[in-house]
């Protein structure tokens, strides 16, 4: 293994790359391995060891010669490049890059107006990931996801700007500046899927993608007040978009209602075959938005329980405005027919330790160190990605954003230090969580708790501590990340808009901001979910519940 991983290493080095044939190691680089690894072979039999080593990476000339399958990830739409948005065009720097793919004459998303985050491949159009170190990179081949949109009729119209290697909740550490949010334009949009929450919600696009590790559909869903659904872990095919973990990793729809989130769910749902994230997902299609085609009334949630979660509120970073209106707004289902009632989880305080053991180390072997790509895994690797990634990202590390830069710095001491037993330890904690969440879910359809601890926060100034930096990066994840180990289902419907606190010394009254309820179910149970999100959608827009309200 290690000889593989230091000669692919030295196959994508610019000045020794050859497509056709690699350079062997030389004496003196296998007296240096032998020094590293410790491993005591006399200097006089390394000639020997060099023999073996050439023979066996002879593999490796042989497969140069071979065609990889392209032809797995089509380009199945002719598009030209398209540009950077102007400053005019691009309010809220929610844009990444602007282009105009037009998918099929026909479908279930004809003429619906799409951005997809920049993390995401779309053929012949730029992909930064938010980061220089993705400079100049250019995707060969369509996400599955992509061609699935497209073939449904849906127009491409843009990448979405994210995070830096969307290794941040925030919404300031992108390459080309903050994100803002379309309710106030000096408090973050969250992440790492900013631009696609903003897009929806200033209705610059009717439908976007993001992306999640650990919450980053439902964060900036929730902080811009639309919805946004992380399915059950593989029920979306990751294939052709950038992993940070492969046991994290997720895709799904941002949109302005639950419906439009069933519909764009049921495109994209379902078995590429190149995606082993994608084990144990049913065969079958399902009709996700017939959960949502129903007219409120007393009996639409009849015979459904629905779990209030005591752990998931009054966080030491809570805000009463979140609780309290998340909790009464729960209530509230009641009056439709389902039982709601306290619920119980000790293990879900501790979620975000266990995230930290499996997303830091895993993002450390996958994203920093193996060029964006996970091993160890069976389908669809993307090597063109890999070669441009690796030829740039040592180059631009000093450029990184401070979470990625905590991330590598923590994530070598944690790898080369324990050498995996505490991923390991994570994972095995992964298997506690599950089944804790699980039994709960054999009593109740649901768990309900709000999205995030806190209204969108402001946007920090360039002098704030990096404690509070990373503090505001990452202190809003304590309710989504656990689900993305637990690979459960989760969903964020808006509530409402409200207000925090009672101003500043200035007398400035502060903003009403979007607060989201987070509904969790059972695993490929998306239709309930998506049902009882319907009836909270419905139940927020009666009575003009969206106004801004003072709690």
């Amino acid at each position: 293994y290690y000889f593989i991983e230091t000669f692919v290493s030295i196959l994508l080095l610019p000045s020794m790359y050859n497509p056709n044939r690699i350079q062997k190691p030389s004496i003196e680089r296998l007296s240096q391995i032998n020094k590293d690894e410790k491993l005591n072979i006399p200097e006089d039999e390394l000639v020997e060891y060099k023999a073996i080593c050439d023979g066996l990476l002879e593999s490796i000339n042989i497969i140069n010669q071979m065609d990889e399958p392209k032809v797995l990830l089509p380009k199945k739409y002719p598009r030209l490049p398209g540009s950077r948005p102007l400053n005019e065009e691009n309010e809220f720097n929610a844009w990444y890059w602007k282009c105009n793919v037009v998918g099929n004459s026909e479908g279930r998303l004809l003429g619906k107006k799409i951005g997809i985050k920049d993390n995401i491949n779309l053929a012949g159009v730029p992909l930064m990931n938010g980061s220089s170190g993705f400079e100049g990179h250019v995707p060969i081949e369509d996400a599955t996801i992509v061609t699935r949109m497209l073939d449904e009729g849906a127009i491409i119209i843009g990448k979405t700007a994210c995070e830096d290697l969307c290794f941040s909740g925030s919404s300031y550490t992108s390459k080309y500046g903050p994100i803002l949010n379309p309710h106030a334009k000096d408090r973050i949009a969250g992440g790492s899927s900013g631009g696609s929450g903003v897009v929806v919600a200033s209705g610059e696009a009717d439908m976007a993608i993001g992306g999640d590790q650990g919450g980053s559909i439902r964060i900036p869903a929730c902080f811009c007040g639309v919805v946004g659904f992380k399915a059950t872990r593989g029920l979306v095919p990751y294939t052709g978009i950038i992993p940070i973990e492969v046991t994290i990793d997720n895709v799904g729809p941002i949109t302005s209602t639950v419906r439009d989130t069933a519909l764009l769910l049921e495109c994209i749902a379902g078995n590429d075959y190149l995606d082993d994230r994608q084990r144990g997902i049913p065969e079958e299609k399902v009709n996700y938005t017939e959960a949502c085609d129903y007219t409120l009334d007393a009996n639409s949630l009849k015979g459904l329980k629905i779990g209030i979660l005591k752990e998931g509120f009054e966080w030491e970073n809570s805000e009463k405005c979140v609780d309290e209106n998340v909790r009464a707004f729960a209530l509230k289902l009641a009056d439709y027919g389902a039982i709601v009632e306290d619920v119980s989880n000790p293990l879900h305080i501790h979620g975000t330790d266990i995230w930290n053991l499996v997303g830091i180390e895993g993002a450390y072997n996958c994203l920093y160190k193996n060029g964006a790509q996970a091993n160890n895994r069976l389908g669809y690797y993307d090597t063109h990605l890999h070669r441009n990634f690796s030829n740039t990202f040592d180059n631009n590390k000093s450029n990184l954003s401070k979470p990625n830069k905590v991330g590598i710095i923590v994530g070598n001491y944690i790898s080369e230090e324990f050498k995996g037993y505490y991923y390991s330890k994570g994972q095995n904690m992964v298997l506690i969580l599950t089944q804790s969440y699980n039994k709960i879910l054999m009593d109740y359809d649901v768990m309900i708790m709000p999205t995030l601890p806190y209204v969108a926060t402001k946007i920090p100034q360039q002098d704030v501590s990096l404690g509070n930096f990373i503090g505001d990066c990452f202190g809003m994840i304590k309710n989504t990340c656990p689900f993305n180990l637990t690979g459960h289902p989760a969903l964020t419907v808006p509530i409402g808009k409200f207000v925090n606190g009672e101003g500043s010394e200035d007398q400035v009254p502060p903003p009403a901001l979007p607060v989201g309820m987070q509904i969790v179910g059972k695993h490929f149970d998306e239709k309930t979910i998506l049902k009882i999100g319907e009836a909270v959608f419905q139940i927020a827009n009666i009575g003009n519940n969206n106004n801004n309200n003072n709690n």
